[in-house]
């Protein structure tokens, strides 16, 4: 994996390949972006976030809660589940699901990794 990361604007995107059955069926779920005159692809947020659970760094972790936290209105929450059963992080989605949302509903801030 690559990542390439422009300090000016904070944004950093994580190249990978394809090289598992995941990573096929997260290339063909992917988003048809459009930024001024160019055209790209990315990863749904369900996507990632079961990926970013499987890979677990803290900062991984910290980024599927930012990831479903601002997503949370839009995510296909079966979907979601689904992949994490399939990729064996279902109960590290739960927990994450439930101080996500606990944060959400409550404003609890501290449960968070990354408020």
């Amino acid at each position: 994996m690559r990542s390439i990361e422009d300090i000016t604007s904070m944004i950093r995107l994580d190249i990978k390949g394809i090289y598992s059955e995941n990573d096929m069926i997260t290339l063909k779920r992917r988003r048809e972006i459009s930024l001024a005159d160019f055209v790209f692809y990315v990863a749904s947020p369900e996507d990632t976030i079961a990926n970013k659970l499987l890979f677990g760094s803290e900062q991984d972790v910290k980024d599927a809660e930012g990831i479903y936290a601002r997503q949370f209105e839009n995510l296909d929450m079966a979907y979601l589940e689904e992949r994490g059963e399939g990729l064996e992080v279902y109960e590290e989605f739960l927990t994450m699901k439930i101080r996500v949302e606990k944060y959400l509903v409550g404003g609890d801030k501290q449960g968070l990794i990354n408020p």
